[in-house]
């Protein structure tokens, strides 16, 4: 492990460095949980006042989660009631977004067991991808083994999984199955290994299970979510980036968000509101290091009105 002692905390920049660091950057790419709210949907104090007005200085900002259990619709009246003007539903990408484009460019013919949310799966109906029904009535050992056994037609052609507070052993158990297909691939979604519900206070998050698929299946997965580098492809078209360098990041966890932007070449900004803390971050191996950090975004309104 090494020293960070180095990394540059916003407020204390001199006027130069910050007059620099604003010049430096046109895009914004912000996570959401941990950064802009809790996901509880509690707003951290601030945050959204600070990116509105970096939109005002004439950067843009776009959304960066691996949270895809909220639905489209949520995202935009959410952060759109917070302040934030003239926000489209295509300014968030999440990893059931990753997914559909994915899919789209490989076999967009495609039909998907969809391990994911009720809010993911209407989203890749949205797009016209053939899904698989995943509801179950099991209460017995036979009607678990037809559940597990019953196929039927179509052939799936992907298994696509993200967190769903809902689905359980029988349902990886069924992707398992669909997944002994040698032409069946395995997506899968956010990477985090810990889910911020509230300050300091932390729950696990879902890499059991996606470890469970890949054990089982044998599959190398096709990952979607932060830190995967195909999400930078995806981030760079969808949002037509042509220099990473003129890019912030900004996140809340140094093993999914600092690693992932770090890897791009976006500069990085580390906000303690989250999960990590300063300890965590003076302490992080040299690739998850970010350039700078933050008490919260909302710190951006002190250094923008200075």
């Amino acid at each position: 492990m090494s020293s960070n002692n180095n990394i540059k905390n916003l407020l204390q920049l001199t006027p130069e460095e910050r007059k620099e660091f604003l010049n430096s950057f046109d895009f914004v790419l912000s996570d959401c949980d941990g950064v802009v709210w809790m996901i509880t949907g509690i707003p951290i104090p601030r945050v959204f006042e600070a990116l509105q007005c970096l939109k005002d200085n004439g950067k843009i900002v776009k959304f960066v989660s691996n949270n895809s259990v909220r639905s489209e619709a949520e995202y935009k009246e959410n952060i759109s009631k917070y302040g934030i003007t003239n926000f489209e539903e295509d300014d968030i990408i999440h990893p059931v977004k990753s997914m559909i484009w994915y899919i789209k460019r490989t076999n967009p013919s495609a039909t998907v067991y969809p391990l994911i949310s009720k809010a993911g799966i209407e989203l890749l109906q949205k797009h016209g991808i053939n899904t698989v029904n995943m509801d179950s009535d099991v209460t017995t050992c036979a009607s678990f083994a037809t559940f597990v056994l019953d196929h039927g037609p179509p052939k799936v052609d992907y298994v696509v999984v993200d967190f769903n507070p809902s689905w359980g052993y029988i349902h990886l158990v069924k992707g398992l199955e669909y997944l002994k297909d040698s032409q069946c691939q395995l997506l899968l979604g956010g990477m985090d290994p810990v889910v911020p519900l509230a300050v300091e206070h932390n729950i696990p998050g879902y890499l059991v299970f996606y470890n469970f698929l890949t054990k089982h299946s044998n599959k190398q997965p096709i990952i979607l979510g932060k830190p995967s580098l195909l999400l930078a492809d995806i981030l760079k078209e969808r949002f037509n980036i042509t220099d990473p360098k003129r890019c912030l990041f900004i996140g809340d966890l140094l093993e999914m968000d600092i690693q992932f932007g770090k890897s791009v070449g976006f500069q990085t900004l580390l906000v303690l509101s989250g999960a990590n803390t300063k300890e965590d971050m003076l302490n992080a191996p040299e690739g998850n290091t970010p350039d700078y950090y933050a008490d919260s975004v909302g710190d951006f309104l002190d250094l923008l009105g200075d």
